[in-house]
């Protein structure tokens, strides 16, 4: 994983493992975000490494809400986030002076086990909007047309009627964009009656910027709705 450029949040941030994390991060080039309840302390650390701070409790969802808004606000969904706030008293269960008190205890579920679902749900519900950088050559990712959407959410039954609805040029600049020095593969049908010749509109759609393309399995077109798969390389 390459950090720079992108948005990253630490929360935790203003001491310990969190500014740690945080001056890591911002050394690899990735724009950071310091949440912490400590304030002044974030803001200590983000002005050694070119960060903003952010004052945030994660035991409360409205402020995770707020400060991921204003993270968001100034660097861009974030693609990285790393939960350090935590705490953990040196205490045992029982000791000389007794058990542990329950609000004690309580306090360590709030921050290290709520307050980490609580930033990881709004962090998470962000980036589910984003698309995914395809940053090597190893990487894969499939979509369907026409939503862009991953296969296994394809609702079947109103296939067709979105499919009526297409638009493949878009798809296919989409495809582009997402794609960027990668390669693409289509898996596509030439006679498949739902498309009515947007298979072949998308593929010249990729064809006008990538060029040349191979097939590379072609069935045989006495099949019913016979597959074909053809590669575009990378550039």
């Amino acid at each position: 994983m390459d950090p720079k450029g992108h948005a990253a949040v630490v929360t935790g941030a203003a001491s310990g493992l969190g500014a740690e994390t945080a001056t890591t991060l911002a050394r690899a080039g990735a724009k950071v975000a310091l949440l912490d309840v400590n304030i002044d302390g974030a803001r200590e650390v983000a002005g050694r490494i070119g960060g903003v701070a952010i004052r945030c409790d994660v035991t409360s969802a409205d402020d995770a809400a707020k400060a991921l808004a204003e993270a968001t606000a100034k660097h861009g969904t974030a693609r990285i986030l790393v939960n350090c706030a935590g705490v953990g008293p040196a205490k045992r269960i029982v000791g000389r002076d007794g058990p542990m008190p329950l609000a004690e205890f309580e306090k360590v579920i709030a921050i290290n086990l709520v307050g980490t679902f609580l930033v990881l749900s709004v962090a998470a519900e962000a980036m589910a909007d984003t698309e995914r950088l395809l940053s090597r050559r190893t990487d894969l990712r499939q979509v369907v047309y026409p939503t862009f959407g991953s296969p296994e959410f394809v609702d079947w039954f109103d296939y067709e009627e979105r499919n009526a609805a297409g638009d493949p040029e878009a798809f296919a600049r989409r495809a582009l964009e997402a794609a960027g020095g990668n390669a693409i593969w289509v898996i596509w049908s030439p006679n498949y009656r739902t498309f009515e010749g947007q298979c072949e509109r998308l593929l010249n759609g990729i064809s006008a910027v990538r060029g040349l393309s191979t097939d590379r399995v072609v069935a045989d077109q006495n099949i019913y709705e016979f597959m074909g798969l053809r590669e575009f390389p990378a550039p």
